[in-house]
């Protein structure tokens, strides 16, 4: 094995690592999301057609979990960008498998937050 092997296959476990991470972080993120910022505007259930239930949760909502979901969407959507300007040049789209796959899991999250608040 020579040195540009060994530097070759360096790169691709750096580059696993950093997706691992990042991973780990998105689904650390989602979990903030849900259990600490998005669940105190959760409605509840025996609440759901009472109109004035829902008072101030939009104000409450926009300042907790509005700002941790906007980053990490936009972090990954940034993430997505660079990768598919990598899959551009080098004709490979596998690079935009983990942040399409981050995208979606935000989008799953914010739907279930959605079916919580009780409109």
């Amino acid at each position: 094995m020579n040195l540009t092997a060994t530097s070759r296959s360096a790169s691709k476990l750096a580059l696993v690592a950093v997706t691992a991470g990042w991973a780990m972080a998105n689904l650390a993120g989602m979990l903030v999301f849900l259990a600490w910022s998005a669940s105190c505007c959760w409605i509840e259930p025996e609440l759901k057609d009472v109109p004035v239930a829902t008072g101030g949760v939009a104000f409450v909502w926009a300042f907790g979990p509005l700002p941790v979901l906007a980053a990490f969407v936009l972090a990954d959507l940034v993430w997505a960008a660079v990768a598919g300007s990598k899959g551009l040049r080098e004709r490979r789209w596998t690079f935009l498998v983990t942040p399409f796959l981050m995208l979606v899991s935000w989008a799953a999250v914010f739907i279930f937050d959605g079916w919580h608040h009780g409109n």
